[in-house]
């Protein structure tokens, strides 16, 4: 069921790509047209705000792949030899670190199989190294570099991401920050699109008061 899940959801990405441009114009032409500018307003923030997770989170899953190459080559200075397959198993963890939370567990777990087959306390220091990329990767790289290249506060994604895998697990760790970059670009849409002209309105149509005069 999985697999299948996978190839349709590759067919229809594929399909969507090759027809962006036409998906694009039929949605434009349900908008109304004197909504038109803000139409092409929201979708120009989403689009920024996307791109930016996109961005924030590719920048992660290197940065926790160099991480673990450099733990794990590194250990030969202690030890003597690296752990095994140093190299494979740095890639797996870059690759893996586009799952938060879980892919920590899928990429580690042959990582210290390997390590245990060379040494039980090679082991624990591949155990240990894991367990402190994953923490700085959930409480500094995460929240501080998709938040800042999708414009969103660390606290919001920090908040998406654990709210996202207590409710829906792997799949709600996947989209928790997506979701929220979508949800905060139509509320700053609607805040400022009300609320600020309702307030710029209200001031325009205030009495202005004429400056006293001055007695001659």
């Amino acid at each position: 069921d999985a697999g299948v899940a996978i190839v349709i959801t590759l067919m229809i990405a594929a399909f969507m790509s090759i027809g962006v441009d036409r998906i694009g114009a039929f949605l434009r032409s349900l908008v109304p047209a004197h909504h038109g500018d803000d139409y092409v307003r929201v979708i120009a923030q989403l689009d920024r705000g996307l791109s930016g997770v996109i961005r924030g989170q590719i920048v992660v899953c290197l940065l926790n792949g160099a991480l673990t190459a450099l733990g794990f080559f590194g250990v030969a200075i202690v030890y003597g030899e690296p752990v095994k397959f140093a190299a494979i198993l740095s890639v797996l963890a870059t690759v893996m670190s586009l799952i938060p939370i879980f892919g920590m567990i899928i990429s580690g777990a042959p990582a210290v199989l390997l390590a245990l087959t060379q040494s039980p306390y090679l082991a624990i220091f591949v155990v240990a190294w894991i367990l402190f990329i994953h923490f700085i990767e959930a409480n500094v790289l995460s929240p501080r570099i998709i938040g800042k290249s999708a414009q969103m506060n660390p606290v919001v994604v920090i908040f998406a991401l654990l709210a996202g895998q207590h409710l829906y697990g792997i799949a709600g760790a996947l989209l928790s920050v997506p979701i929220a970059s979508i949800i905060q670009t139509f509320y700053l849409f609607l805040k400022v699109k009300f609320y600020d002209e309702d307030a710029s309105t209200e001031s325009a149509a205030a009495p202005h008061e004429s400056p006293p005069i001055e007695p001659t």
